[in-house]
């Protein structure tokens, strides 16, 4: 197991219903205001609700509020072994649906201090055809805790894997791997990255969201560099 570099508490948030404005991770743009609802359902009840169409509107976070811990651990081989295998699971179960399944975020990135959270990027051709992926993928064990326009979020019931999903052309599925290949080629990137992440750590935060936010800055501007350096010269 993957020793801890530190480690802060953040207190469980004030209110059941939020609205976020400004960039969301999760696809929403900025000046765009998103009602965030706490579904009272069980993540099992909120099956009940597929198919869903047209797509949602609402950022929806289904199961309790709940007390997060930031901390950082260091580098774990077993983290590829553990995508290997819910790879497996997941392909196993909602089969062609799975365009492509990818180990994403920074426990994919060799050498990287993470949170010990596996993070998987699973590409469907229709987000709004829950029938074809929610179900089977409730089934096989992951927990719906995120709806939102455009994306997904399952999770195991232990909250250390993170399945997203989003469609071919979604900007985040594009992002996502960009972000990560950058930080995999680049050791400067990397080691700016996991800097970044532990100075954020010595602060204080209210939420899981607040600390996530403010590292936006820095993932901006390795994304563009990435970008940068793949558009063709003139």
């Amino acid at each position: 197991m993957a020793a801890a570099l530190g480690e802060v508490t953040l207190p469980q948030p004030p209110a059941a219903r939020r609205v976020f404005r400004g960039t969301s991770h999760h696809g929403c743009a900025d000046g765009d205001v998103w009602t965030v609802r706490q579904a009272s359902r069980s993540y099992a009840g909120a099956v009940t609700a597929f198919p869903r169409r047209p797509d949602v509107n609402e950022l929806e976070v289904f199961g309790d509020l709940e007390t997060d811990k930031l901390y950082l651990a260091e580098p774990d081989p077993e983290w590829a072994l553990g995508f290997a295998t819910h790879e497996r699971r997941i392909r196993h179960a909602i089969g062609s649906t799975a365009i492509a399944v990818h180990h994403v975020g920074s426990t994919s990135v060799a050498g990287l201090a993470a949170k010990p959270i596996i993070d998987i990027l699973l590409v469907v051709p229709d987000i709004t055809a829950e029938e074809d992926y929610l179900a089977p993928l409730v089934d096989a064990g992951y927990a719906l805790r995120v709806r939102e326009p455009g994306h997904r979020m399952l999770r195991t019931p232990a909250r250390d894997v993170h399945l997203h999903m989003h469609q071919p052309d979604a900007p985040d599925t594009t992002d996502l791997l960009l972000f990560r290949d950058r930080l995999r080629s680049h050791p400067q990137e990397r080691e700016l990255y996991e800097s970044t992440k532990r100075e954020l750590l010595e602060r204080e935060w209210t939420h899981m969201q607040a600390y996530a936010d403010a590292k936006d800055q820095v993932i901006a501007e390795i994304k563009e560099r990435a970008r940068a350096r793949s558009r063709p010269r003139t």
